[in-house]
């Protein structure tokens, strides 16, 4: 949309498994999903990490320089983007991947406090979109991680929401 110069937006569509890995772009962001079921894991202050399975109608904000994650459940996805800047440039977006591409395996080992084993096959290069197995059931992935709950911030279930006459 030429004309915006306070907005960009982005149509993003994920196949079943496909993620769009942990990033934080420097502008806020906002989704409306479009259609079928999307995975979405934002980590926040204090590592309160939310997971959440969002539907057709729901919307998310992950605000400037947040850490979060999307990946399409079953059906795959469709969503809307919106970021808060219309020159907003995905070459300005960090990528998990970029950040420990460049960090050496004993830093990161030391950093993390693992193993130098458990590093390794870390990519050299950004992934941005790659393929996993679907995820399991929500619950199950919520306990792994020990996520917190503030949905209410950061996620509106409008698919859920009776509309008002």
């Amino acid at each position: 949309m030429g004309t915006l110069k306070d907005l960009a937006i982005v149509n993003m569509p994920l196949p079943p498994g496909d993620v769009r890995e942990l990033h934080w772009p420097k502008e806020t962001e906002w989704a409306y999903i479009l259609q079928d079921k999307v995975r979405f894991y934002l980590v926040y202050l204090g590592r309160n990490t939310l997971i959440e399975d969002l539907e057709a109608a729901d919307l998310w904000i992950a605000p400037s320089v947040t850490h979060h994650a999307i990946q399409g459940l079953e059906e795959g996805t469709e969503f809307l983007l919106t970021f808060n800047d219309g020159n907003f440039s995905e070459n300005e977006t960090f990528l998990v991947t970029e950040l420990f591409g460049h960090d050496p395996i004993d830093v990161l080992s030391r950093n993390f406090g693992v193993p130098k084993e458990s590093l390794e096959g870390i990519p050299d290069h950004e992934k941005y979109i790659f393929t996993l197995p679907v995820p399991p059931p929500i619950d199950e992935v919520r306990r792994g991680l020990g996520s917190a709950s503030f949905t209410d911030k950061y996620v509106f279930r409008a698919s859920q929401t009776q509309p008002i006459h």
